[in-house]
């Protein structure tokens, strides 16, 4: 909900103030609440606010009078409450009319109605409309981050954009400067950027042994930095750096069921039945002949990158949820949670919940 001058009106603490001009200013929004006596009052304001005054700076000066009002409307201010019983005992027309010709709601308060009860009564509001109305955008901004790096990379990259693909990720990283107290979040979202490249290469028939390298480096080096500004400045490189590895690599030279079957690992890895025969069956080869295909091109066996894809999905759970073991697990590819304990350590070198307490 935004506080206008309209709804400052109706509050309690406004009892017997008087709306003597600019009613179509009336919802104007209001961000704040200053109290100022001197004639270039507008000059210390930013907009938005609604100025207390008793108008002491211009005393009786009637041109004084009539500069004060017209530079808070110049800086933008959303309201004017002047305090009669000093310099006149209700409103003057010229103030009126000048108020009327700037569109700036003047506001006669009863004399004696202290200004610090006004600004105890309504800062709470206005300060709490704002955080709401600044979460909302910042949902909405998220929103929209996630729908770029889900669909608009991914698309450039299937497209073969990538000139609009790197612009998206100084778009991605811009977005990300703002959550800078959050390096959760910065992680979570440069992960997900990551494997959404990660996913285009396999699309792309990149050369896959040297992105798939390329992407657990990057992986596990994105998570050992702890400032979030650091983060950024290496991710910014670093994004940019993989998404030229698929631009230079692009049909590759690798056979063809690699790049069958490392998309069809990726995109099957939660079940916890997939096999290598499974595989090879899916891609039309025999489950030996797999095995030296990935280990002449890949360097490792199948079964191995199938591990591995499973421990960094599992890094991703203990790093960013509280999920128990058993469902991180479950989601993972593993049988349970005892099983998965065992192949995580023999890969990370600790058991997963001594990781988790490492990377909070």
């Amino acid at each position: 909900m935004t506080v206008t001058v309209e709804s400052i009106l109706r509050d309690k603490i406004m009892k017997n103030s008087k709306l003597k001009a600019g009613e179509g200013g009336l919802q104007k929004q209001v961000t704040w609440i200053h109290i100022g006596e001197i004639v270039d009052m507008g000059k210390w304001l930013d907009g938005g606010e609604f100025l207390l005054t008793c108008i002491h700076g211009p005393g009786d000066d009637k041109e004084k009078q009539l500069e004060f009002l017209r530079g808070i409307a110049k800086a933008g201010g959303s309201a004017v409450g002047i305090e009669a019983g000093y310099y006149f005992d209700t409103m003057p027309d010229y103030l009126i009319k000048e108020a009327n010709k700037v569109n700036l709601p003047l506001i006669e308060i009863p004399p004696g109605r202290p200004f610090v009860e006004i600004t105890q009564a309504l800062l709470p509001k206005i300060t709490e409309a704002l955080e709401k109305r600044s979460q909302q955008s910042w949902d909405e901004e998220i929103t929209s981050l996630k729908e770029t790096i889900e669909t608009g990379l991914y698309h450039k990259l299937i497209n073969q954009k990538f000139d609009d693909a790197l612009e998206i990720i100084d778009d991605i990283c811009f977005y990300l400067s703002d959550m800078r107290q959050n390096s959760r979040g910065i992680r979570f979202y440069l992960l997900q950027t990551l494997q959404t490249i990660f996913s285009a290469s396999l699309e792309l028939k990149a050369d896959i042994i040297r992105v798939y390298r390329n992407y657990l480096v990057l992986y596990n080096n994105l998570k050992l930095i702890s400032s979030p500004q650091k983060y950024l400045d290496f991710a910014a490189i670093a994004l940019k750096d993989m998404i030229s590895l698929v631009r230079l690599s692009t049909e590759g030279e690798y056979n063809t069921h690699i790049y069958q079957a490392f998309k069809y690992i990726f995109e099957n890895y939660r079940d916890q039945n997939l096999k290598i025969s499974q595989v090879a069956s899916e891609i039309g080869v025999s489950s030996p002949h797999l095995n030296y295909l990935f280990r002449t091109e890949v360097k490792m066996p199948p079964k191995q990158v199938l591990t591995n894809i499973r421990i960094e999905a599992a890094k991703h759970f203990l790093y960013h949820t509280n999920m128990a073991l058993n469902r991180v697990a479950a989601r993972t590819g593993f049988s349970d949670a005892s099983y998965f304990s065992r192949v995580f350590k023999k890969e990370v070198g600790l058991p997963p919940s001594e990781y988790r307490k490492l990377m909070e």
